[in-house]
């Protein structure tokens, strides 16, 4: 699961760096790297903000053994 997980980021930083104009690699700098990672950082939010509105009507305590369940998985 790790390594998919590690796929989708990839997939998600190529994606936001293709719409940025930016070639990712050793000669890009820390500023437009920063973008791409700050830009990845708020969808990553928004995707979180998204997932817990669906689980609105569970009980708190449904989320977190949902996630301790998962977290055990892994």
């Amino acid at each position: 699961m790790l390594i998919q997980n590690q796929q989708l980021l990839d997939q998600l930083k190529l994606e936001i760096a293709t719409e940025f104009g930016v070639n990712l690699g050793a000669e890009t700098t820390s500023r437009a790297n920063g973008s791409v990672g700050g830009e990845m950082t708020k969808r990553l939010i928004q995707l979180g903000q998204q997932k817990l509105l669906e689980m609105n009507n569970q009980p708190v305590t449904s989320i977190v053994s949902q996630t301790e369940h998962q977290h055990q998985l892994h």
